[in-house]
């Protein structure tokens, strides 16, 4: 085997005959190509696995198609980083771009092939000149770029020629013992996603495989939004060990079907896939063999056409799909900058969630999950990747956001439509169930939210299973090879619709959106917000779920009920991910402060020293602060600055009551106390493990207590409110319970004898972590007072809603509860599912007027034993 002497990382310094680029540029040209390009940012992790492997091999870049802005940009780019420069130019023709003395030597030399060792692999078959030409630069150790030829025609090869550069390399590597590195380059933009007329792609070609008049419009419109990306590194040598036999041909094929491969891996993370037009993707939803079954039952059981059921089913269609257009989401986009720009401080990112997210979606579609506290979540995401240069995704929305003319923009910005309910509606189901599977078949990622509706309290809802069922079912039924699920917790520091939320919460009737109501929240517009926060957790592999759940990829119907429990774990897990992610602010602080506070109002010295202490607590939890707080120095200034936004805003009232008392006295009046609920639960999951023991460990007033005693209150109570918390979802109760224990002992706040009695080391603290379970424990107890008056008669389901507020607020005046945001819509309803789920009511009726009547188990004393058992956390 001949080997050619070792590469330097530095070019060749012999020259090419092939026409090529310069790779020295005048200083006006680097002045050019840097306007041009400097709005690209290379990435360094990519940079610095070039340098290594350049070090050690022989550097082949290569792309998709051929394409001169891209091989401009990157020389430009890897000079200025110092890297090898492509030398060689394999695919495209540089010629007009030469000194005519090189295109003279050139053209001496043409019909002059250079003859290697690589021939040999060539054997009865003649290599073209160029692809000669190629393989011998090779050789030489000169750094390349091969551009491959797209595919073309009915068929989508790829066009024939003289010349198989791919084949070329394999030969080279044949005969070397060095690797080379083939390293996917791809110059992308968000914008080039969607699809392209067919009389315009036939003209001007498509957005990924642009015409030269296209090519030229897309990249001088995209120069300072494209992005360049490269894909995982094909070591040649190891890919062609085991293969010696094989025929050079049929490798070169292999080789440039796996580069395809990662070079569409590339372009999906930023452009997503190539979307097809509407009409298109209604043929595909209606040709789903599971909706042809239900359009033939449906037909059978109505005794109508078959065609007149597709029909319908058609028109379901169209009142479900998105119409994705590029330019519509440019122009909300514009829009939605100067909306945040007004309204916000400033929208804070998570830059490391984001490379991890776009690492994952060269798996698979992602399936984004935020949290909903607000309607601005279906911007914020939208607008947060559009800004760093990703496509958004795809959104499921309720179909009360389709009013006009909103809902024709969120349409053509990727929104798909839902209705609030469809369990009568057999074919509705079906066509929805269709048109997933075909968005996750076509790759497109998408975005729902888990919750199903917005948070009134802050805190995330328990999940909804529709929607993600219907994403694990498209997996189970083969729509892709994995999906991958990215918790994302978008964070505020004031929401929106504080107002009307309170309103809710106090009994007040939910309004329904439309444009009146659009037109009637532009005093938002007079307004400031503070910042928002957008983080994303750590992303979940649809296919590792499966395996480490022993769950198989099967849409057989025998495994339908471990699925059923299987995405009920995979809706708590995601959950808990977004909890994990929550960012804390400042207002979170100053709200939890001012709320767990016993007393009727509490100092500034007060508030400082156990914002401290929180914040230490949730340093040792891992929690992810807002930027003010990420540092010691700043915490006690961002906490009181928010303190004053609050008494500015009118929320928190202060007070001086001494005449030469400087330090202020802060107190929440009842009436604001359900506003500062919401900022002070969208962390509350941080604390809620810890905050049950402290429960636990104060209801007796005793200064310890056994071990087995606080585990089953515990036990107890996380049973109770399992609708309020999100729990670990990897341990069960006991290690749970042992882990948490164990923690606050190390803290300092309680110790654990060897006979198993629990000491409290501080109590003060300890009351701290418990107040954060007042609210929940005196609503639920109130609840069970007004189920306490279905012994007479039944209720119906708003009838008896509005009784246990009735009661919660009466409970309050007379001093028996000590929270009056405890008199709480959200509350209340979560109580009524425990009872449900304990059997100690029954519900009968539909979705829109229920009746609750009392159980047959809990019409005696049991009932009063139930209350009894929770007055005891009072």
């Amino acid at each position: 085997m001949n080997t050619p002497s070792p590469q330097s990382s530095q070019p060749s310094t012999e020259p090419s005959d092939a026409p090529m680029m310069h790779t020295r540029y005048s200083k006006i040209l680097q002045w050019f190509f840097g306007r041009l390009f400097d709005g690209i940012d290379y990435p360094q992790q990519s940079a610095d696995e070039i340098n290594a492997l350049a070090k050690d091999g022989i550097v082949v870049y290569v792309a998709r198609a051929p394409s001169a802005w891209l091989y401009l940009y990157l020389n430009h780019a890897l000079r200025k980083l110092g890297l090898p420069l492509a030398q060689y130019v394999a695919g495209f023709s540089f010629v007009l771009w030469q000194p005519i003395s090189k295109l003279w030597r050139w053209w001496l030399k043409r019909s002059d092939p250079p003859n290697g060792p690589w021939r040999e692999s060539y054997q009865s078959s003649t290599p073209g000149a160029e692809e000669a030409r190629y393989a011998d630069a090779v050789l030489r150790g000169q750094t390349s770029f091969l551009m491959l030829q797209p595919r073309s025609g009915i068929k989508m090869r790829r066009k024939g020629g003289p010349n198989n550069f791919v084949r070329a390399l394999v030969a080279v590597q044949r005969v070397i013992d060095k690797p080379i590195y083939i390293i996917p380059h791809v110059l992308t933009d968000r914008a080039f996603s969607g699809s392209t007329g067919k009389l315009a792609k036939r003209i001007f070609g498509g957005r990924r495989q642009p015409g030269s008049l296209r090519e030229m419009a897309i990249r001088v419109s995209t120069l300072k939004t494209a992005t360049i990306r490269t894909g995982t590194v094909v070591n040649l040598q190891e890919f062609l060990n085991g293969q010696e036999e094989a025929e050079d041909l049929k490798l070169a094929r292999k080789l440039s079907h796996e580069l395809s491969k990662r070079l569409t891996e590339e372009e999906r993370v930023i452009a997503g896939p190539e979307i097809p037009d509407h009409e298109t993707m209604a043929r595909h939803v209606l040709r789903e063999p599971f909706l042809r079954d239900v359009i033939r039952d449906e037909a059978k059981r109505s005794g109508r056409t078959e065609a007149a059921i597709e029909k319908r089913a058609g028109s379901y269609v169209k009142e479900i799909a998105a119409r994705y257009n590029v330019n519509m989401l440019r122009f909300l986009e514009g829009m939605i900058s100067i909306l945040f720009n007004r309204i916000y401080d400033g929208v804070y990112f998570d830059s490391e969630g984001y490379a991890k997210l776009t690492e994952a979606a060269r798996k698979g579609p992602l399936i984004f999950c935020p949290c909903h506290r607000s309607h601005v979540d279906y911007l914020a995401l939208s607008h947060t990747l559009w800004r760093n240069g990703m496509m958004p995704p795809h959104i499921a929305a309720g179909i009360n956001l389709s009013f006009f003319p909103m809902g024709l923009i969120f349409r053509g910005c990727g929104a798909f439509f839902l209705r609030r309910s469809f369990r009568d509606n057999a074919l509705y189901g079906a066509v929805f169930k269709a048109y997933m599977y075909e968005v996750l078949h076509t790759g497109i990622s998408i975005e729902f939210f888990l919750e199903g509706t917005r948070t009134r309290t802050g805190k995330l809802l328990m999940p909804r299973y529709g929607l993600l069922n219907m994403v694990v079912d498209a997996w189970r039924r083969g729509a892709q090879e994995d999906l991958q699920f990215i918790p994302v917790s978008i964070d505020y520091e004031k929401i929106i619709e504080a107002g009307s939320y309170a309103r809710e919460l106090r009994g007040g009737e939910k309004k329904k959106e439309d444009m009146g109501a659009l037109l009637r929240t532009t005093g938002v517009l007079r307004s400031r917000y503070g910042r928002l926060h957008l983080q994303f957790g750590e992303p979940l592999s649809m296919r590792e779920f499966a395996e480490k759940s022993d769950l198989e990829q099967s849409a057989d119907q025998s495994h339908d009920e471990s699925w059923r429990k299987g995405v009920q774990r995979l809706g708590f897990d995601i959950l808990h991910r977004i909890s994990k992610a929550c960012t804390v602010t400042p207002t979170t602080i100053a709200a939890t402060v001012l709320l767990n506070h016993h007393g009727r109002g509490i100092s500034q010295s007060s508030l400082t020293e156990q914002s401290q202490w929180m914040l230490e607590f949730l340093d040792e939890e891992s929690a992810r602060f807002s930027s003010p707080l990420q540092h010691q120095a700043t915490r006690e200034a961002a906490v009181l600055e928010a303190v004053e936004k609050l008494v500015d805003d009118g929320t928190v009232s202060v007070e001086r009551p001494g005449r030469g008392d400087a330090e202020p006295i802060y107190y929440v009046s009842e009436d604001h106390r359900v506003e500062l609920d919401f900022p002070k639960n969208q962390s509350i999951n941080h604390f809620a493990p810890s905050a049950l023991i402290a429960r636990c460990l104060l209801r007796d007033d005793k200064e310890e207590a056994s071990y087995d005693d606080v585990k089953a209150g515990a036990d107890l109570l996380s049973s109770i409110f399992k609708r309020e918390f999100v729990f670990r979802t990897d341990v069960n109760f006991d290690v749970a319970f042992d882990e948490c224990l164990a923690t606050l002992a190390a803290r300092g706040y309680l110790d654990v004898t060897e006979n198993n009695t629990i000491i409290m080391r501080n109590k003060e603290k300890l009351a701290l972590l418990s107040g954060f379970l007042d609210s929940f424990v005196e609503a639920y107890w109130a609840t069970l007072g007004a189920v306490t008056e279905l012994r007479r008669f039944p209720l119906w389901e708003k009838e008896l809603t509005n009784r246990a507020l009735e009661q919660t607020r009466r409970a309050f005046l007379e001093g028996k509860l000590k929270r009056p945001e405890a008199a709480n819509k959200t509350l209340i309803g979560s109580a009524l599912s425990w009872l449900q789920d304990k059997k100690v009511i029954v519900i009968h009726g539909g979705d829109k007027k229920r009746t609750i009547a009392l159980s047959e188990a809990y019409a005696g004393p049991e009932l009063d034993a139930l209350q009894e058992t929770l007055s005891r956390f009072l």
